[in-house]
């Protein structure tokens, strides 16, 4: 009688132990699950010509839904109209077109302006489409990220750029997404264009084999083949990347992220979804993310 006593509660306690460790299993499992995991796309680019914004509004769904745990995004645009004294800007205040406050990450922005990396300028901030453009999705698909703009004039120095860069590598983590809001060519034919973004988006296929990204290499790139004017000053000047400088920047903090595997999602333009003839009317665009 004895034995059987002591042979049952072993059995009990066996099974007090197996009982034990599922649970701990499980509750492990259950954590891992429930745990904030790091997002896979670190970068897109995409235009902010609102012509494509049902292409605009797809891609940011489909990127929010891959990466649902983006807690801050990096806004890189050019300065479209020249406002502002320096070369590199931000702002730590901004309102959308529905005048209500966007989730600006002040304490970021203020740290790096005190580097002198870029300044806090927010003079007509809400008049730059690169930037409010781009806030209608990220409003939409990424309610919690803080976004810190910022906007690049043209002819910005390759040193200003790295200063920008190196700052900004001090503050991305895990869960930080980088958007470069960009146009790519301006003003000529759609045959023109179409050469163009071809040479654009063989050159971001391979940059995951590159060593160094090159600033004069982006730049020529960003030149369009067979320009009517040589004139860079003029208003309808061609080009084949509005912002070569805001695209720098983002490749070099894609480089030190490791995540330079680009995925091509679409390329259209103002000719060929609206059959313009004059040439001066045509923008084209290329959407893409980037990961590791």
């Amino acid at each position: 009688m004895a034995r059987i006593k002591e042979k049952n509660n072993i059995r009990r306690k066996s099974t007090v132990k197996v009982l034990f460790l599922f649970l701990t299993i499980f509750f492990s499992l259950f954590a891992f699950g429930c745990a904030k995991t790091s997002i896979t796309t670190k970068a897109i680019i995409v235009p902010h010509h609102l012509l494509v914004e049902n292409y605009l509004d797809d891609f940011y769904k489909q990127i929010s839904e891959k990466n649902p745990n983006i807690e801050k995004i990096i806004l890189i645009s050019p300065n479209h109209f020249d406002y502002g004294n320096r070369y590199i800007q931000s702002t730590t205040s901004l309102t959308d077109k529905d005048k209500s406050e966007i989730n600006i990450d002040r304490n970021e922005i203020a740290k790096i302006s005190q580097t002198g990396a870029f300044s806090i300028e927010p003079i007509y901030f809400e008049k730059e489409h690169g930037i409010m453009n781009e806030l209608i999705f990220t409003k939409k698909y990424f309610q919690n990220a803080k976004i810190i703009p910022i906007r690049i004039k043209n002819g910005t120095t390759k040193n200003r750029l790295d200063k920008a860069t190196n700052e900004l590598l001090k503050i991305i983590t895990p869960n930080t997404l980088i958007i470069v809001s960009a146009d790519f060519t301006h003003y000529t034919d759609e045959k023109i264009a179409l050469k163009n973004d071809e040479r654009f988006i063989k050159y971001f296929e391979n940059l995951s084999k590159v060593k160094e990204i090159n600033f004069d290499e982006i730049k020529k790139l960003a030149t369009t083949e067979n320009a009517k004017t040589a004139d860079e000053n003029a208003e309808n000047y061609p080009v084949a990347l509005d912002s070569p400088e805001s695209l720098y920047v983002a490749l070099k903090l894609l480089q030190q992220e490791n995540a330079l595997m680009f995925a091509f999602f679409k390329r259209t333009s103002s000719a060929s979804l609206l059959g313009l003839p004059n040439p001066l009317d045509n923008t084209s665009h290329i959407f893409g993310s980037f990961s590791k």
